[in-house]
């Protein structure tokens, strides 16, 4: 499965290796582009503080941590979404916060009322909630 935008933030908040911090770095250093990251060069990845082999080798390997195809078909019957920062779904209250979460998750078709109720947080902030996956 070819990574667009949106499935690559959900791949990025779901491997192993690569923690908030780094994965801030990475995108910072990729423009906020995280289709950029998976395209870049090992010495690419290596450039930037924190990232070593492990990470470069996390990333090269996405699909042996990761069935993203599975992963997608399961939030589509569990009826939840992914919403990442930069879309107009995004809470705009959450957008305010330093260092807003890259992506929080939702049931489709919620009414979006309080920004902070119906939400979970997710992915690079895992002592929030955890993981985002659904399992």
């Amino acid at each position: 499965m070819e990574l667009n935008r949106y499935n690559a933030f959900i791949v990025l908040n779901d491997l192993p290796n690569i923690g908030p911090i780094t994965l801030r770095r990475l995108l910072d250093a990729f423009h906020g582009d995280p289709v950029s990251i998976f395209n870049a060069s090992s010495s690419q990845l290596k450039s930037v503080k924190g990232v070593g082999d492990a990470i470069v080798n996390t990333l090269r390997s996405w699909q042996t941590h990761l069935d993203l195809e599975k992963q997608l078909r399961q939030m589509e019957q569990s009826g939840i979404r992914f919403v990442i920062t930069e879309s107009d779904e995004y809470p705009s209250l959450l957008k305010e916060i330093y260092d807003p979460l890259l992506g929080c998750i939702g049931k489709v078709n919620m009414i979006w009322t309080d920004p902070l109720s119906p939400l979970s947080a997710v992915g690079r902030l895992q002592f929030m909630v955890g993981k985002s996956h659904v399992s």
